[in-house]
This record gives structure tokens, C-alpha cells and sequence, in this order.
């Protein structure tokens, strides 16, 4: 059955940064019914995004990341997060009131609870529910699983399942509402769909996380250990060392531009960590795990940049304050609640964001060359600079 279509045309503007990807069309069949959808395989260029996990992503409640977010296992959130492009090998799942900018592209499942707002080309996932009251310009697309609205929805855009649809109560759909070829169309109590309720066949997408590169082969760390107490001041060049442990409440740490290579890194509560670009890029190797307590500052001075490669873990507290490009090779990235952050985060583990979060993705446009750090062939990094406005 087919009815008035209305074809609305939006143009979203937005700071998110968009992935380059476009879904393949409906081949010419010469009028014969392919027996399946096709999909095609995207991926992106990892220098757009501004988290990149090897593993799962948690953002807590009341989060925000104004880039995208890549992940090879799964992408959820808590309640009231704002966020952009989203893509998962896994699942997404987001919590109630969440709203998205963008793109969300899910090789499982892509849910979302209630009152969900989202603008942008296009929700994909293998299966698609969404809860209530969920406010949506562009289309939803399902592979081999079902689409399931629920009550009050609003799409401006298509609703196109490979399987079976259903519509709650009171929902309105400005365009078609297509089921799969063997799929049905179900609705609830005044629904309004101004589009085409034709069963089809639908393309869409899947996802593969593109690769991290290789990891840096890191110098080795040196013998000396930088330990200082209660509310020390302490100015420390570039070089090798053992351990940098500001163990002391309300310590001061002076950066100063060249490469640091250590095993581990501690600042206590309270700490502030000056980073002074000023002649030349900070670089941070660090073998082992790179720590920060509650509401440690990293203050970011100068027009270079502030790059952590950590081989393990990086763990920071309670309102922390981070400007870097931050690199973890083989570990996670943890902060609790309150973390705000400017630059990128890539991990081959998981990233984990407490409640209350804030992420500001700063450009790192591709390196054109690797870069050979330090004397007698220390090793190859990756050398990143800020995109400036």
C-alpha cells in the first residue's frame, strides 16, 4: 500500500566531525527480487575521531564528546550524554534523554532508552529498538533484525528493516516504513506513516575499526626516581628516569619541552603539572602506568602539543584537567567522574569515562613521516600536532 510521500531535505549544521562514508544502492535487478540485502563494509580515517577503543566505551551520565566515537567491542552510556558520530564492530547502547549528532553505525544491536533526540544521516545496527518519545531525523535501518519503536516516536526519514517493524502508539513516520521481502509491518493505536509501506530489500552498512598502527618501541627507562612530598615546586627537564612520583598533596611539576621516558607516573591530589610547549613538544614514554589523583590540572602552555604514550594503563581521578594526545598501547584508559579533557584518546583496551565527563576533540591531522626520537636509534614514534583554528 502506498501513500502521499513527503520528502523533507535537512541540513544539520554541527561540530561533530563526520566520517566519510556512504552506503551502496539498490543494484538494478532488471525487476527480480534479490533474495538478500547487500551490505557494504566502512571504516574511517582514525585521525577524525576523538576516542578510539580496541575494546568497550562507557561514558557516564551527563557526558559530552563533541567527535566521533570508534570502538571493536561495544559503545554505552549512561543517562543525558550528548555525543556524534558513533561506531561499533559490537553494539551501541545509549540511555534514556541521550542525544546524538551524526551517524550511529552497530554490527549488533543499536538501542537507545527513552526520549532519545537524534540528528544525522543515519542509525544502523543489525537490529534497532528504540524507547519512547524518540525524536529522530534520518532514517533507521536494521540488517537481519528487527525495528521496534516504541510509543510517541517521531522520524523524519525512512524506517527500512530487513525482518519485521513495529510501531507503538501515537507514532508518526514522515516517510516509508518498509519491512523486509519475508518481514511484516505491525503497529499499535494511531500511527501515521505519510511514505511507502511496501516490503523491500535495504542495503546498509557494517563496520570495521580501523587499525591503531604499530605501537612505538619505547627507549629504555633510566635509574633515577623523582619523589617529592607536600606542595614541592619542582622543574624537571627531559630525559630518562625510573619512576616520577609526586606523592605529596598540592605538588608542582614543571614540564619543559624534549621526550621523558620513565616506568611510571604519580601525581597525588591537588597536584598541577605545567606542560610547557613553548620550545618544543612534550613526549611522554612510559613503560608501565601513567596515574593522576583527584582534581589534578595538567595546564597546557605554549603552541605544541602534550603527547602520552603509556604501554599499560592510564588511570585519573575525580575532576581531573587533561590537554594531550594520549596513546595507550596495550592497557585501558579509566578517569572517574568529571574528567575534562581536550586532545584524543586511543586505547587498544577499553575507555572508561566517569559521570559528568567532557571531551573536546583537538585535530591530529595524519603524520606524513614517522619521526626518529632521540640518539642511536631509540625507536619510531608517532610524532602528532594540533590542528590550529
Amino acid at each position: 500500500m502506498r501513500f502521499l510521500t513527503i520528502v523533507t531535505f535537512l541540513c544539520v549544521a554541527s561540530s561533530c566531525a563526520l566520517a566519510d562514508v556512504v552506503s551502496s544502492r539498490v543494484p538494478d535487478t532488471g525487476g527480480k527480487i534479490s533474495p538478500r540485502a547487500l551490505a557494504d563494509t566502512v571504516s574511517g580515517d582514525i585521525y577524525s575521531y576523538a576516542l578510539y577503543s580496541g575494546g568497550n566505551v562507557w561514558l557516564g551520565s551527563n557526558s559530552s564528546v563533541d567527535a566521533g566515537i570508534v570502538a571493536g567491542g561495544q559503545i554505552s552510556t549512561g543517562k543525558n550524554v550528548n555525543l556524534c558520530d558513533l561506531y561499533s564492530e559490537n553494539l551501541v547502547w545509549l540511555d534514556q534523554n541521550s542525544r546524538v549528532t551524526g551517524r550511529v553505525l552497530a554490527n549488533r544491536s543499536a538501542d537507545a532508552g527513552s526520549g532519545l533526540t537524534f540528528s544525522g544521516s543515519s542509525w544502523t545496527g543489525k537490529s534497532v529498538s528504540l524507547g519512547s518519545k524518540a525524536n529522530v531525523s534520518g532514517d533507521l535501518i536494521t540488517g537481519s533484525g528487527n525495528l521496534d519503536l516504541g510509543a510517541k516516536a517521531q522520524v523524519t526519514g525512512n524506517v527500512l528493516s530487513n525482518a519485521n517493524i513495529w510501531i507503538a502508539n501515537n507514532g508518526t513516520i514522515y516517510g516509508d516504513a518498509s519491512p523486509g521481502l519475508k518481514g511484516s509491518l505491525s503497529t499499535g493505536k494511531r500511527v501515521t506513516i505519510t511514505g511507502s509501506t511496501d516490503p523491500a530489500y535495504h542495503d546498509y552498512d557494517t563496520y570495521s575499526l580501523p587499525s591503531m598502527g604499530p605501537g612505538p618501541v619505547m627507549p629504555d627507562y633510566g635509574t633515577e626516581t623523582i619523589s617529592y612530598g607536600n606542595k614541592a615546586v619542582v622543574d624537571l627537564a627531559a630525559d630518562t628516569y625510573k619512576d616520577i612520583d609526586m606523592w605529596g598533596s598540592d605538588t608542582t611539576l614543571n614540564l619543559s619541552g624534549g621526550t621523558y621516558t620513565l616506568r611510571d607516573f604519580w601525581v597525588q591530589a591537588g597536584g598541577t603539572v605545567n606542560v610547557d610547549t613553548s620550545e618544543g613538544d612534550v613526549i611522554f614514554n612510559v613503560h608501565n602506568n601513567f596515574g593522576a589523583g583527584k582534581d589534578v590540572t595538567f595546564n597546557l602552555l605554549g603552541d605544541g602539543e602534550f603527547t602520552m604514550n603509556v604501554e599499560n594503563e592510564v588511570s585519573l581521578g575525580q575532576g581531573v584537567a587533561l590537554d594531550a594526545q594520549v596513546r595507550v598501547w596495550e592497557g585501558d584508559f579509566y578517569a572517574d567522574k568529571g574528567l575534562d579533557f581536550e586532545g584524543t584518546i586511543w586505547s587498544r583496551g577499553g575507555i572508561s569515562l566517569g559521570n559528568g565527563s567532557s571531551v573536546t576533540y583537538s585535530g591530529v591531522p595524519e603524520p606524513a613521516t614517522l619521526a626518529l626520537l632521540g640518539l642511536g636509534g631509540f625507536g619510531l614514534f608517532w610524532r602528532t600536532m594540533r590542528k590550529k583554528a
